[in-house]
Formats: C-alpha cells, sequence, structure tokens
C-alpha cells in the first residue's frame, strides 16, 4: 500500500498528492462510513480532535461530492 505524505491544492480541479510505498495495511475504518456528512464528523474527531465546524465541513462536503476521495480529506486534515 501507499500512504500520504502531503496533499496540495493546485487549483480547483487538481490535487498534488506525494505518497510513499509501505507495507499493506488495511484501509482506515473511517473509508467504510457510508454517509459523507458522518465520514467528515468522524474525520475530524480522529483527525484534529474536535467537532467539524460548519464552513469547513461544507467545504469538504463539496469536495466530496464533486469526487475527491476520502483518502485525499483524511491526509489533508492530519497536516
Amino acid at each position: 500500500g501507499f500512504e500520504i505524505v502531503s496533499v496540495r491544492h493546485r487549483d480547483q480541479w487538481l490535487f498534488e498528492v506525494l505518497a510513499k510505498k509501505v507495507r499493506h495495511a488495511p484501509p482506515d475504518p473511517m473509508l467504510r462510513i457510508e454517509s459523507n456528512d458522518q465520514f467528515l464528523d468522524e474525520a475530524y474527531r480522529v483527525r484534529l480532535g474536535r467537532e467539524p465546524d460548519a464552513g469547513g465541513k461544507a467545504f469538504w462536503r463539496g469536495r466530496l461530492e464533486a469526487g475527491t476521495p476520502r483518502e485525499v480529506v483524511i491526509a489533508a486534515l492530519r497536516e
């Protein structure tokens, strides 16, 4: 598998992702959460230790609805 090291937002549609190869690990359980809202709530709690603010949640919901992978959201919340 790969571990995302950094994510850069280039423009409205383009992200640059830097990843490194690591030993295989099972997928993050957060990726199995069905709804985007529940996923974002959990991602904020686990990665940032807090509930999502309205603006941040709306931004990431929009990105997810536009096709941004959840792995990118998780990686971006780590930065």
